[in-house]
């Protein structure tokens, strides 16, 4: 009702359950998560494996484990509506920022793939 009330139909479309998310994540710029309350969010680990620029909020600790500020990613002040607009227009502008933010997502989450973790934890499981 709310798009619309604000005539943005032919700007947001509500998707529902899709089983072709990598190819949608493939085709966005920014992955945009700004949540309330998050636990460790799959979408999120998602969109950074495709390497997207993603904005998270600092509403709850899960997605902070992940994103450092400006250095794989953006965080924002929970229910500050002004911080993400402004995020979001800075990443639209830059295109440079939001693929080096991508890029550092991904690289992010490759240095814990399990080629670089089986080594560690051969090491443990062998330890005395």
């Amino acid at each position: 009702n709310q798009v619309a009330r604000l005539q943005l139909g032919g700007r947001v479309r509500f998707l529902g359950h899709r089983s072709d998310v990598t190819r949608l994540l493939a085709e966005a710029a920014v992955f945009v998560l700004p949540s309330r309350f998050e636990g460790m969010p799959n979408a999120l680990l998602e969109a950074m494996a495709q390497g997207l620029a993603v904005v998270v909020s600092d509403a709850s600790p899960g997605p902070l484990e992940e994103i450092d500020h400006r250095r794989n990613g953006w965080v924002i002040p929970s229910e500050d509506v002004a911080a993400l607009a402004q995020a979001l227009e800075q990443l639209a502008a830059d295109t440079g920022l939001r693929e080096s933010l991508g890029a550092a997502a991904r690289d992010s989450l490759l240095a814990r793939d399990w080629p670089q973790l089986a080594p560690i934890w051969d090491g443990v499981l062998r330890a005395p």
